[in-house]
């Protein structure tokens, strides 16, 4: 288990716990990067990762980028 795995569980539950509020609004990177203290370039690459596993949906926006759980 690395580093990259661990950033990915704490993304994934980041996300879960977003989920579980009720709010279908995407995440944005930078609430996830205050949240883990990851680098902003490490969170969008984990983010990428996970959505190519086709557990999230992302989407760019004007500020960043955004996720949200595929299978909430």
């Amino acid at each position: 288990v690395g580093m990259s795995q661990e950033a990915r569980v704490q993304i994934l539950i980041l996300l879960e716990q977003h989920s579980r509020t009720g709010s279908p609004n995407y995440v944005a990177d930078a609430e996830l990067t205050e949240a883990t203290g990851l680098p902003i370039q490490e969170i969008r690459r984990q983010m990428d990762i996970i959505e190519s596993q086709g557990l999230t949906r992302t989407a760019n926006s004007h500020d960043g980028r955004r996720a949200l759980l595929a299978l909430a």
